[in-house]
């Protein structure tokens, strides 16, 4: 009995050692954002250029989603932590206006009806963006 627990330490030992000398490589490359994605966001909100942004891909047909979308520029009070950008998947333009008024959002938005940042942002989902164009994280919302 007392071989076996001898034989599991040093085979636990040496594992432990193995893993130590071979250290996992971290992911150095990060993503950032297609060339045409940061045009049409420079383009429709010309003063985020250069910042951090929060960009929040939402349903522009969801009230709760535009709820949810003057929360976050309520949270985000302070412009030196950089800028909000709104980009509503929506077929009907004008209702959704319309509710971004009545909401008194503020913040820079985009229209999105042909779904274009759909395949580059997840819906309902914050992305937070460095000055550089990278992505830093996503996070649900």
């Amino acid at each position: 009995m007392q071989k076996c627990k001898s034989f599991l330490y040093v085979l636990a030992m040496m594992m432990a050692l193995s893993s130590a000398c071979h250290p996992k490589e971290e992911k150095t490359s990060k993503q950032m954002l297609d060339a045409t994605a940061i045009a049409k966001i420079k383009k429709n909100c010309p003063g985020v250029d250069g910042k951090y942004v929060k960009i929040y891909y939402l349903d522009g047909d969801c009230s709760m989603c535009i709820g949810k979308a003057k929360e976050l520029e309520l949270k985000h009070t302070d412009t030196l932590q950089g800028a909000i950008v709104l980009i509503a998947l929506t077929k009907n333009e004008h209702v959704f206006r319309l509710n971004m008024e009545s909401a008194e959002i503020k913040s820079c938005f985009i229209v999105d009806e042909l779904g274009y940042f759909g395949t580059v942002f997840k819906l309902n989902i914050v992305t937070h963006v460095n000055r550089d164009h990278t992505i830093e994280r996503q996070e649900p919302y």
